[in-house]
């Protein structure tokens, strides 16, 4: 599984809190302005990290409240976005930190996967359970869970499938 970046992240972000579920920065000035204003702090960062701010700035016909913000480059943003007492609007920062907990979430989740791997692993042998007979019995993919018993490749499974294999064996 690829790492989330920002700039991913941000398109999806944008894309959910939009009501159209689009990503025409015309569209989303025209929502943040009139309709979702909890759609503009994200909106001003996705527009900047695609490059995109002048369409922003052109869409919103130069009356863009943040306007300010769209003068960074991403990488003079960043580390404004991490410190806590930079002068940047709290807002900003909000976005950044949910940012944070969401890509957190998916290293958590690969260091459960591999706990209960390794959990896993100790139990089948000490029973003799097969891999054939794990995936046979529970009807997952045949070549992700060798993937995962055999490799340590935590990318194939989901945390789920990984607890799913594991009380498996418990039982």
């Amino acid at each position: 599984m690829r790492k989330l970046t920002f700039k991913g992240f941000l398109t999806q972000y944008v894309r959910e809190l939009s009501t159209q579920g689009t990503l025409s920065l015309y569209r989303l000035a025209k929502e943040a302005e009139h309709e979702n204003p909890r759609l503009r702090e994200p909106l001003t960062l996705y527009a900047l990290f695609c490059g995109q701010a002048h369409v922003l700035c052109r869409a919103a016909k130069g009356d863009w409240r943040d306007r300010e913000v769209l003068d960074y480059t991403p990488e003079q943003l960043m580390p404004m976005l991490d410190d806590e007492h930079s002068e940047l609007s709290e807002n900003y920062k909000k976005v950044y930190r949910s940012y944070c907990a969401v890509a957190s979430k998916q290293q958590t989740d690969d260091n459960t996967k591999l706990l209960l791997l390794k959990r896993t692993r100790r139990r089948q042998s000490e029973l003799g359970v097969s891999n054939y007979r794990l995936y046979r019995d529970l009807g997952l993919n045949p070549g992700n869970v060798n993937a995962y018993l055999k490799h340590g490749d935590t990318g194939k499974v989901s945390l789920e499938t990984a607890r799913r294999l594991y009380d498996a064996v418990v039982k």
